[in-house]
């Protein structure tokens, strides 16, 4: 998987495709979060070179390996981070591939994830302001979709529960 990122970085996209499909067939053996990340990275890597059928196709993958995950693992936060953290994802490629309304109800769901997230993180004052940088980034995306579909007033109220967060 690191060898697929420098790849993608230095602009190798056939070589970082093939690093991390080699890696994702031997993650779908282990059955194992890293499965998820993998496909996720495929998937943003898909959408990178506009292939967004597939992109969409992995990323649902992603989450839902994410989910079989959550009902097994013993310490949930971890993978409730995770699912989050993907359905952004998610939503950020739906949005370049012009699915908005898909997009919108995929970014409102990261949002709740988040917001039980935070809701568990008790007293912990370092992580809650740590974060806010992850939390922030699907009401930006949702203040962009409702912007493109000329709905100030829903961009307004988003932007401003973002700010609340």
């Amino acid at each position: 998987m690191a060898l697929g990122n420098y790849q993608k970085s230095v602009e190798y996209y056939e070589k970082a495709l093939d690093s991390d499909k080699k890696f994702l067939n031997t993650a779908r053996r282990i059955h194992h979060l890293r499965t998820a990340i993998t496909m996720m990275a495929l998937a943003r890597f898909q959408a990178l070179v506009g292939n967004h059928k597939k992109s969409i196709f992995l990323a649902q993958q992603a989450l839902s390996v994410t989910r079989k995950n959550l009902l097994t693992q013993q310490q949930p936060t971890k993978v409730y981070t995770r699912e989050s953290s993907f359905l952004m994802e998610f939503g950020f490629i739906l949005l370049q591939a012009g699915q908005f309304p898909e997009a919108e109800k995929v970014l409102l769901d990261a949002i709740c994830g988040n917001e039980f997230i935070r809701s568990n993180l008790g007293s912990k004052d370092p992580f809650k302001v740590s974060f806010f940088d992850i939390i922030r980034e699907p009401f930006s995306l949702l203040e962009y979709i409702y912007t493109k579909e000329h709905k100030p007033e829903k961009a307004l109220e988003i932007t401003e529960q973002g700010r609340a967060r």
